[in-house]
């Protein structure tokens, strides 16, 4: 079974980077652009980049997504939220995006709206291994612990060193073996 490779992925702080592609040319160009500014962490010249593209193309939802990324390291949250999910309107089959954003809702502590997400990532993309291990460990939390294993071992079919799947199966180990004393 080979991976889908449609995109190019890197990682941001933990959230996935996906550059799909675009309606123009120019518009290519001034994500590649914002992207290495994202990844040097001028965060500014990035935003100002992205928000052009928007300009050009208001329903990029590559720009949106990013922006939103932007706005979540900068701590507005509700920010974040918004374009992301504006993203995902606009286009339901952005796995990427839904996986990140699902992340983002895991560390706000909205578990149910990240399994959603996560979900979506995972129907539309069942290589998504971020969302796979993402959904691991929300059924973990949920003492799901037979959805949980399954979620980490594709996860880890996909990536045999991915270290959240990994811990989350030795946290299966230790959860249920205190199940088992008790």
């Amino acid at each position: 079974m080979s991976k889908k490779k449609n995109s190019r992925n890197k990682k941001f702080s933990g959230l996935v980077a996906n550059v799909k592609p675009v309606n123009s040319v120019m518009n290519a160009n001034l994500i590649t652009q914002a992207l290495q500014y994202h990844e040097q962490n001028q965060l500014e010249s990035a935003l100002k980049l992205y928000k052009q593209v928007l300009k050009n193309e208001p329903k990029n939802t590559v720009a949106l997504q990013y922006i939103g990324l932007i706005a979540h390291l900068q701590g507005d949250n509700a920010k974040c939220i918004r374009l992301m999910q504006k993203a995902l309107t606009l286009d339901p089959e952005y796995s990427v995006c839904a996986s990140n954003l699902a992340r983002i809702l895991y560390k706000l502590g909205d578990f149910q709206q990240a399994k959603t997400y996560n979900q979506q990532a995972i129907s539309c993309d069942a290589y998504n291994e971020d969302a796979l291990s993402n959904l691991g460990k929300i059924y973990l939390r949920e003492n799901e612990f037979s959805l949980a294993e399954v979620q980490f071992q594709q996860a880890l079919n996909l990536n045999s060193q991915n270290i959240e799947a990994l811990n989350g199966l030795g946290d299966i180990a230790t959860e249920t073996q205190a199940w088992q004393r008790a």
